[in-house]
């Protein structure tokens, strides 16, 4: 209990003995009133008393002491039981006390000012604070550091011991951080309760109760990253039972799982085509009942004992059922046996070839130990243990050791590498040791045997057995001393350019304008120097908030037209300029000159725009003052500063070089050449020319100076930021009243946009030149390739209608079959032509359907055999264990593909020779591979390839009207693919096709 309100129970048990003693002393006094009004005489009694009296006083007298006598006794019993009260107040206190003390949770008690009048033992330890420290202290004063959860800042106004003894609401759960000097944040969850007096609205005092909750919080967190971990190692569980699956699918080995029982629960699809039945019918089929041979085989045998033994077990033998040697592996579990099982048959064949590898291996050995020996690069090979087995030439030349020096020595057991890039390249070893990589690089320094440094990049691999079986490591050692000089003065380099960039940052944060740089890409101010809150009113901060379209509204409405098209002009890729009113926030008006630049990638790209603004304000005032004054002087020179035409006077001499000075140019000008007039006044034209100026327009215009004689010409000059500027310049000279030559006034007009227009022209002529020979050669071509099977046609009917009655039966066939042929030819002709027609015009219907696309090109193949008659040898070559292939193809186009790809490559090898088709597919693609022996295809030619009507120099007599390649070329495009082609004259040619297995936004048919 506090100790105010004990003294106040105090102070009211006093009060109450106080009224008690008053009540008896006026009780005496009554009485003693009472018995003065009776005659003195000697003690007489109380009946004698009472006779003196009437009956009804002595009642009244009586009932008057009895009640203040009841009063009394009413009195001392509630003085006792205040008494009793306030000694179980204080044994009560007593025990409260010594519970708070016990409390884990820390406890302190602030009054209606937010003092500190106690606290326990817990606050102390928590707050790590001094109990006589926070007695009669207020919260604020003892310099907490306290953050949200969020970890923001906490107001220690916003304590809730504070808010409830300011509004008397309880607060609960309240969890903040404090921060202590040089230890981590401790976590506490606070509580507070007010208490009141009786009919009061605000409280007395605040209970205040928190606890360190910052173990709770580690819990927590700790709880929720082994919940993320553990999801996370479930999704990888599920991701490695996919794969396992995906693996077993995908391996050349049988494989398949057996029960307990010998019942299929799993069979891979090699396993399946082994066995010759499919998985499904084979699962949860007992072995014995579908393979009754399997039990009596050396197979079935090693199985029964793998199951009985508990152990892995490997044979390999014949197995008459399919024909051949197997090799079958079994490795039991708890849960059954798996099999892997492998075709062995060419084993023997194998081992024959192995002898011959082997010698091969040999001699690639020796050619290795060649290269080795006469390599650029120092080699040197480790073994297992990482001794020196091979040390070249070039690592003697290097190092300085010679080979029968250092072979058989351990790494480390001399110093090779400085004691600094040890670390390194001890790093470098272990990732190839510990199977991390296979080929690292690592640079390090390495002492040679003269003991000087040659800095080195090592190109190190590592070569492990089937086993896993660490072989030999081989390095390879480049000498980058030269390098590392190149990369030191690119450092240097670097570090000029950032002293660069810090003096430019100083000059931009203390010159008076503001400079600003803008992100296109991002669409954001990334930059704006401080002299923005003078000018504009707003800090650097809020500037990077806004956006482009802030600025441009600040503007007035007048002058927003003028803003968006200088913007877009900027964006565009040209230097800008806008003079324009801004309005501040304060809404007082400012005159500002914005320029802006564009800044541009190594692709030639805009992809940021830096602008200069001026504060040209008071200048505007000096002008209008100046306007006012000098009105006339005004409006004649309005008529040169407001030309379109940009105008430069300058002083009459010297002509020769280095030229006159500029004494004026206008607004045009600056607007053209993207100079200020400050920064062209004082100097000579020559600031304007550059590479492609034109010097002997320069001389011819020199010559008419040196004469006094105005002359007109066209040249190039370069804008400020470097870019080709055409114009078209008209120079005449100006003279005093004396008539001495004082000026030169010179009158340019941009005409770059004239000049690019007449290189348009120009180009648009030499297409419509280059489209009418086009169109010329396609009709010659046309017209010959139908002229010869006209004259056939014709020449054969002039035949049959001569000899009409003459001629033979097998004559008049004869030539009807050759009309036939030529008019099939010239059919095959107009349908190439108009199929080139409808590609070209985006008018060739794609129908991709449903294709089994191995059947289609084995009856394509069967088709060609066919027509060839046998005269070459077409072999077909498709991806081996693949039954099918299936994706969605035009046939219609696929067939015109690989009709003109083999019909070609049948046309242009002798006889004999071999054409080869191949194909293959992965998950979204096939592959399409014809390759003949025939003539090739000259490398100037095939660049014009796949032009219509376009064919090779090389082909002499053989037929042919140059469109099959051109429309080959159209359908893979159709089709959405693509196609490449490899030749070499004399030795043959490759066509590489590759087409998507389903065409992207087209509709299939069923």
């Amino acid at each position: 209990m506090r100790e105010t309100d004990q003294i106040q129970l105090q102070q009211r048990n006093a009060e109450l003995e106080v009224l008690v003693a008053e009540l008896r002393s006026q009780l005496q006094s009554q009485s003693v009133q009472e018995l003065t009004k009776t005659p003195k005489a000697i003690a007489p009694s109380v009946s004698s008393v009472e006779a003196e009296f009437d009956l009804d006083t002595v009642r009244s007298l009586r009932y008057q002491i009895t009640k203040l006598e009841h009063k009394i006794e009413q009195l001392q019993a509630e003085v006792s039981r205040r008494r009793r009260e306030q000694e179980s107040l204080r044994t009560s206190e007593q025990r409260y006390r010594s519970v708070v003390e016990a409390m884990h949770e820390a406890v302190m008690m602030l009054n209606a000012e937010g003092l500190i009048e106690t606290c326990n033992a817990s606050t102390e330890k928590i707050l790590e604070c001094a109990i006589d420290e926070l007695i009669d202290r207020n919260i604020l004063e003892l310099g907490w550091e306290a953050i949200h959860e969020d970890g923001s800042a906490f107001d220690l106004e916003t304590f809730p011991g504070l808010i409830t003894a300011k509004t008397g609401i309880p607060c609960s759960e309240v969890i903040l951080g404090l921060c202590k000097p040089e230890k981590q944040v401790t976590w506490i969850s606070i509580n507070s309760q007010p208490l009141f007096q009786p009919g009061q609205v605000l409280p007395y005092a605040v209970v205040v109760s928190f606890s360190d909750i910052s173990l709770r919080r580690w819990i927590e967190e700790e709880r929720h990253q082994l919940l993320a971990r553990e999801q996370t190692a479930r999704a990888e569980a599920e991701l490695a039972r996919e794969q396992i699956n995906r693996v077993l699918q995908s391996i050349t080995d049988g494989f398949v799982a057996l029960d307990r029982s010998a019942r299929f629960t799993y069979v891979n699809h090699a396993a399946a085509q082994i066995l010759g039945k499919p998985a499904r019918d084979l699962l949860g089929k007992v072995l014995w009942q579908e393979f009754p041979d399997f039990a009596e085989t050396s197979f079935g045998q090693l199985y029964r004992r793998a199951m009985a033994e508990g152990v892995p077990l490997e044979i390999v033998d014949y197995y008459i059922p399919c024909q051949g040697w197997y090799s079958m592996r079994a490795y039991p579990a708890k849960s059954g046996v798996s099999l892997f099982f492998r075709n062995m048959t060419d084993s023997v064949e194998t081992a024959r070839e192995r002898d011959q590898a082997q010698q091969a291996l040999r001699c690639a050995l020796q050619r290795l130990s060649f290269h080795v020996d006469n390599s650029p690069f120092a080699v040197i090979e480790w073994d297992q243990n990482l001794r020196i087995t091979r040390w070249s030439r070039e690592a003697e030349a290097l190092l300085g050791w010679d080979a029968s020096e250092v072979i058989g020595k351990q790494f480390g057991s001399w110093e090779l590498v400085v004691p600094e890039d040890l670390g390194t390249v001890d790093r470098a070893i272990a990732q190839l040791l510990n199977g991390q990589t296979t080929r690292n690089v690592c640079t390090s320094r390495n002492v040679s045997k003269d003991g000087s440094i040659v800095p080195c990049e090592w190109y190190n691999s590592v070569l492990f057995d089937s086993s896993g079986e660490l072989i030999s490591v081989l390095s390879l050692i480049l000498n980058v001393r030269e390098r590392q000089q190149v990369e030191d003065e690119r450092k240097a380099a670097a570090a000029e350019l950032r002293e660069s960039e810090e003096r430019f940052r100083q000059l931009a944060e203390n010159i008076e304008q503001i400079f600003w740089m803008y992100d296109v890409e991002q669409r954001k101010l990334i930059y704006i120097s401080p002299g923005c809150q003078q000018v504009l009113g707003y800090d650097s901060q809020s500037c990077y908030e806004k956006p482009l379209s802030f600025w441009l509204n600040r503007g007035l409405p007048e002058d927003i037209p003028h803003l968006m098209k200088v913007s877009r002009q900027a964006l565009r890729g040209k230097s800008a300029e806008a003079t324009f009113q801004f309005q501040r926030p304060d809404q007082e008006k400012r005159w500002l000159l914005a320029r802006a630049f564009p800044v541009r990638n190594q692709q030639g790209k805009v992809y940021r725009i830096a602008g200069i603004a001026e504060d040209i304000t008071e200048a505007k005032h000096r002008e209008a003052e100046r306007q006012a004054q000098e009105q006339r002087l005004l409006l004649l020179e309005s008529v040169v500063l407001n030309a379109n035409d940009a105008i430069v006077i300058t002083e009459a001499e010297p002509v020769e070089p280095p030229g006159p000075r500029i004494v004026f140019v206008n607004d045009a000008f600056t607007r053209m050449m993207g100079y200020e007039k400050h920064e062209v006044i004082g100097k000579t034209p020559r600031i304007l020319q550059g590479p492609k100026t034109n010097w002997t327009v320069l001389k011819n215009l020199r010559s008419a100076l040196k004469n006094w004689q105005p002359v007109i010409t066209e040249l190039i000059n370069y804008h400020k930021d470097g870019s080709e500027v055409w114009i078209e310049l008209s120079i005449f000279p100006v003279t005093d009243q004396t008539g001495h030559y004082t000026y030169w006034v010179g009158l340019q007009r941009e005409i770059t946009h004239r000049k690019q227009a007449e290189i348009e022209m120009r180009k648009a002529l030499e297409k419509e030149r280059e489209l009418s020979e086009l169109k010329s050669n396609f009709v010659t071509t046309v017209s010959h390739e139908f002229r010869t099977p006209l004259s056939t046609i014709l020449s054969s009917a002039d035949m049959l209608e001569f000899y009409a009655g003459n001629c033979s039966i097998d004559k008049q066939l004869e030539h009807i079959q050759r009309i036939q042929a030529a008019s099939l030819n010239m059919k095959d002709l107009l349908s190439d032509i108009l199929m080139l027609e409808r590609a070209d015009a985006k008018k060739v219907k794609f129908e991709p359907a449903p294709l089994n696309i191995l059947s289609f090109c084995e009856n394509l193949i069967d088709e060609m055999r066919l027509n060839d008659q046998a005269q070459h040898q077409i072999r077909f070559e498709p991806e081996a264990d693949v039954s099918e292939i299936r994706g969605y193809m035009d046939a219609k186009l696929m067939r015109q593909i690989f009709t003109n790809l083999l019909s070609n490559a049948l046309k242009y090898s002798p006889a004999e020779s071999t054409i080869t088709f191949r194909i293959r597919q992965d998950q979204t693609h096939v592959y399409f591979e014809v390759q003949d022996q025939g003539i090739g295809i000259p490398e100037s030619d095939q660049v014009r390839l796949f032009e219509a009507f376009h064919r090779a120099t090389n082909v002499g007599m053989i037929s042919g009207n140059g469109l099959g390649l051109a429309i080959v070329k159209q359908s893979v495009e159709i089709h959405q693919g693509q196609i490449q082609l490899t030749s070499h004259e004399n030795q043959g040619t490759m066509v590489q096709v590759m087409l998507p297995l389903r065409p992207q936004d087209t509709e299939i048919l069923d």
